[in-house]
This record gives C-alpha cells, structure tokens and sequence, in this order.
C-alpha cells in the first residue's frame, strides 16, 4: 500500500478505482490514503473481487453502487465528481472471467462519462 500512496502523490492523481482489491471488512483499514476518501465493495467470493475506489477529499463526490456481482455477472459502481465546475460521471466496472453480460445497459452514458474497469474478455 504504500507504494500505491507514493504512485497518488507523485501523479497528483484524483481519483483511484482498484478491481480485484480483495478488500473485506477486515484489512479495509490498510487501503486508506492521507487526503482521500475511500469506497469498497467488500469482497463477497472465494475467487478475487470487489473494487477499491478513492477520491481525493478537495473534489465534490457522490460514491454510488449499481450492480454487486451476486449472480457472477458485473459489478459496477458509479463516482460523480465536480472539477473546476465541471461533473463527470465515471464507471468502474468488473467482470470475471467467462461472463458475457457487462450489464452496459444500466449506463447513462454521456459526453462527459468515463467507463474503466476489468472486463476480462
């Protein structure tokens, strides 16, 4: 973790979504960063899941889950965030290996939205 803290600092990065964090309920309090608030979805498989997401504490932002991979198909989580009187939409997504469904029809999708993720295809 600490090296993802000095890779934050030196890219004066915004905002991080890390897919396959494999946080629980247990080790979350090793994934905070200093000046950043930070999201999970708690890792809920045997198998590696859940999505790390940290804002910077300076940036407006809602965190809002869409879809958990309860039925083996994607999970998709949906940040907004206000930059210099901007809003961005930003998707993160991850689906494991073997699913066909991204669920990419639960997307409002607009000029100023950004879909990132793992779709393992």
């Amino acid at each position: 973790m600490t090296e993802l803290k000095q890779i934050t600092n030196q890219n004066d990065a915004d905002l991080l979504i890390i897919n396959e964090a494999n946080t629980t309920a247990e080790n979350v309090q090793y994934y905070n960063i200093k000046d950043f608030t930070t999201h999970t979805l708690f890792k809920a498989r045997q198998i590696a899941s859940r999505m790390l997401v940290t804002v910077r504490n300076n940036l407006k932002s809602e965190f809002k889950i869409i879809k958990e991979m309860n039925d083996n198909t994607a999970e998709i989580v949906k940040i907004l965030i206000w930059k210099e009187n901007k809003k961005f939409t930003i998707y993160g997504i991850y689906s494991p290996p073997g699913n066909k469904n991204l669920c990419l029809d639960t997307l409002n999708i607009t000029s100023a939205t950004v879909v990132i993720g793992d779709s393992n295809l």
